[in-house]
């Protein structure tokens, strides 16, 4: 399938922290490069992932099979990741 209008979101915000100050066309341009050299399948991330212990699934391809089977992974900034 494709990504959903979230996973959308947050490329286009991962290429907006790599490029503050840049120009809406620029930005245009910077993500249709961007995504087409990205290494698939790293997660795409726009922080780090912390895992609270509050006992909720954290996204974690080092320890969980299902996760290291994705191909795609956009993981939200939020808890849990």
């Amino acid at each position: 399938g494709y990504p959903g209008g979230v996973a959308w979101a947050l490329l286009v915000a991962r290429v907006c922290q790599l490029y503050p100050n840049a120009a809406p066309a620029t930005i245009l341009a910077k993500f249709f490069k961007f995504w087409a050299m990205w290494k698939w399948p790293n997660p795409v991330l726009l922080d780090t992932i912390v895992d609270l212990k509050y006992g909720f699934k954290v996204w974690d391809s080092k320890t969980d099979l299902k996760d290291r089977k994705d191909i795609s992974p956009v993981i939200t900034p939020c808890y849990p990741g």
